[in-house]
């Protein structure tokens, strides 16, 4: 099972770059420039994936406002949606 999800913006985009760069997120979690797909499983598996690297990259770049991190909360929910 796979599940993508489009629309997203540039600071998702790079969010999910920093979170694959630091082998936060499997491989198995892809992205372009606008969508993202994971692979491995549904969209609930994916949000739970991405919440966890969310946590781990506020605990290292703070949970400043204006950084990509925070962007990753409409990630999660675009991933939770796409199981509905």
């Amino acid at each position: 099972m796979s599940v993508k999800i489009a629309g997203l913006t540039g600071s998702q985009i790079d969010a999910l770059e920093e979170a694959v760069q630091d082998g936060l997120v499997p491989e198995s979690l892809t992205y372009t420039a606008t969508t993202a797909t994971y692979a491995s499983g549904d969209g609930k598996e994916a949000a739970r994936l991405v919440a966890e690297a969310r946590e781990k990259l506020a605990t290292k770049h703070g949970r400043r406002r204006g950084h990509p991190v925070q962007s990753l909360a409409a990630v999660i929910r675009k991933f939770h949606a796409a199981d509905a």
